[in-house]
């Protein structure tokens, strides 16, 4: 009779202690994940809404604001007297070099260790060349630029827009680029009638 009392406290104890373990585990952090494809996160980007980061000192004065998003990889710079246009076709294993992110492209650029590029200037003829450049539509979406080891050149919660108007771009005229419904940027010409 005394071995029945020893082998149920044995089994309580085995049931315990298995109790906590797998209750230990649950609580346990997940395992990291593989890194996505490539090619899930650029279909995941097709259907994000654009981004237009204002320039608050984390780029080249001449680029007002940078468009980020849908755009294939590339870039739309926008500056007071023209729209300028960065396509890249990356290498397999691209890497970041100098000047491509903080600054609007020259035509010199796109060439080189990083890939295959074209820069295109879009220049509005015979326009206003310091139009006022308005963002309308703040969104909630965040971006800091943490460049080098000087918090002195740090940026963070630059402000992001769903869009830019370039006010009195022509005599009555106003062009306003968005991108709204995902499809890419998209520009509207809008009459205001004589000033």
């Amino acid at each position: 009779m005394a071995r029945k009392p020893v082998f149920l406290l044995g089994l309580f104890a085995l049931i315990l202690i298995l109790g906590l373990a797998l209750s230990a585990s649950a609580r346990a952090p997940a395992a990291p994940s593989l890194p996505p494809d490539p090619a899930q996160v650029r279909a995941a980007l097709q259907g994000a809404p654009l981004l237009f980061i204002q320039n608050a000192g984390q780029f080249a004065p001449q680029a007002r604001f940078q468009v980020r998003g849908g755009l294939g990889g590339g870039s739309l710079w926008l500056a007071d007297d023209a729209l300028w246009i960065t396509l890249v076709k990356p290498l397999s294993s691209p890497t970041r070099g100098a000047g491509g992110e903080g600054q609007p492209p020259s035509p010199s650029e796109g060439r080189g260790a990083r890939g295959e590029g074209l820069h295109l200037r879009l220049r509005f003829l015979g326009a206003n060349p310091h139009p006022r450049l308005e963002p309308f539509h703040r969104l909630e979406t965040h971006v800091s630029y943490f460049l080098g080891n000087d918090p002195a050149k740090w940026h963070a919660d630059v402000p992001v827009w769903g869009g830019v108007r370039y006010v009195g771009l022509y005599p009555g005229v106003d062009l306003e680029l968005s991108g709204e419904g995902g499809a890419g940027v998209g520009g509207c010409w809008q009459g205001r009638g004589p000033t």
